[in-house]
C-alpha cells in the first residue's frame, strides 16, 4: 500500500514541510516499553510518593492488565476508556491498554454527567477504567452508555 495510503493527512502538507519531516515511526508504541525495560531494566519508570517502580516490574504489571483485558473480553481494535487523576495508575492503564492493542479513549476525571453522556457515546467506548470514587456518577448513566465492562479500581 503507497505511504500516501496508510497516511491520508500527508496530502495537506506543503512538500517543504514533508522534506523537514522526521521519519515516521512504523512499529507499535509498546515496543517502547519492552525496549526500555529490557534495555533498563533497573531505573525507575514511576516515582512517586508511594515509591517507585522500575523498568522491568512496570512493564510486567502493564503485560498482566492487558491479559486481564483480554480475559474480560477486550480484543485488538476494543474502544478503552480510562477516566483517571494523575496516579501511577493512570500511567499503568495506558500502557496496559497499549499492549493490550486497544484503542485509548481518555477521559478528564472531572467530567461530570453531560460530559461523560457526550464523550464515552460518541468514541463508542466498549470498555472503561475508573476510580472507585467516581463509580457513583457513572453508575447513574450505566443505561445510557455503550459500555460492556466497568474496571473499577479501588
Amino acid at each position: 500500500m503507497p505511504d500516501s495510503c496508510q497516511k491520508p493527512w500527508l496530502k495537506y502538507y506543503s512538500e517543504a514541510t514533508l522534506k523537514s519531516t522526521l521519519p515516521s515511526w512504523d512499529k507499535s508504541l509498546g515496543v517502547l516499553l519492552d525496549a526500555a525495560a529490557e534495555k533498563y531494566p533497573n531505573r525507575p519508570a514511576i516515582v512517586c510518593d508511594a515509591g517507585r517502580l522500575n523498568y522491568a516490574d512496570f512493564r510486567k504489571k502493564a503485560l498482566n492488565l492487558a491479559q486481564s483485558l483480554h480475559k474480560l473480553g477486550l480484543t485488538e481494535g476494543s474502544k478503552l476508556a480510562i477516566m483517571l487523576p494523575n496516579l501511577p495508575e493512570m500511567i499503568l492503564a495506558f500502557w496496559g491498554a497499549i499492549k493490550a492493542a486497544a484503542i485509548l479513549v481518555l477521559i478528564n476525571p472531572l467530567y461530570r454527567e453531560k460530559e461523560l453522556l457526550h464523550n464515552l457515546n460518541d468514541a463508542s467506548v466498549d470498555y472503561i477504567i475508573i476510580a472507585a470514587q467516581q463509580w457513583p456518577m457513572m453508575a447513574k448513566l450505566r443505561d445510557k452508555l455503550p459500555v460492556k465492562k466497568y474496571i473499577i479500581l479501588e
